[in-house]
């Protein structure tokens, strides 16, 4: 018997948590419209700290946007839901754990930009960070979506 998001989202009960792997491109504006939401209490943008892309953690922490102006009202929605506490970003996946829901926005880049393959590197790593903390009665986390980015003209 399958169950539609509807009854899923009633038996579980409101969305309080939300979590958005991946601070790109989808996964920050993401997060920033579930933290500005009524009724939701906290939204975590988890985001791996690399050697690439670790700086967002703090930018985002501060309110501040890495994505250099290209997505408009983006840095005041930031300020606005950072200054609230309803977002933070973190490299602790385990704070998957507290989440009622979460959203994987990773980019996906490809293998050899000349054949136009993708690797799905970045994604596994995503989803094995994400799955150490769903097992069975170790989690409230109920619903979970995978949003991929990949480069145009991938196949």
């Amino acid at each position: 018997m399958t169950e539609n998001l509807a009854t899923l989202i009633q038996k579980r009960g409101p969305i309080r948590r939300i979590g958005v792997i991946g601070m790109g491109y989808v996964g920050i504006p993401a997060a920033a419209l579930f933290a500005d939401v009524a009724g939701v209490e906290h939204v975590y943008g988890f985001q791996r700290d690399s050697a690439s892309s670790g700086y967002k953690i703090a930018m985002l922490n501060r309110g501040e946007s890495p994505l250099k102006g290209e997505e408009p009202g983006l840095p005041d929605l930031l300020g606005k839901v950072v200054g609230a506490g309803k977002f933070s970003c973190t490299s602790d996946f385990a704070k998957v754990a507290e989440c009622d829901a979460v959203t994987l926005a990773i980019q996906t880049p490809f293998l050899d930009k000349k054949d136009l393959l993708p690797d799905f590197t970045p994604l596994v790593e995503g989803l094995r960070n994400v799955g150490r903390h769903l097992a069975p009665g170790a989690t409230r986390t109920g619903i979970h979506h995978s949003e991929l980015t990949r480069p145009e003209g991938a196949r």
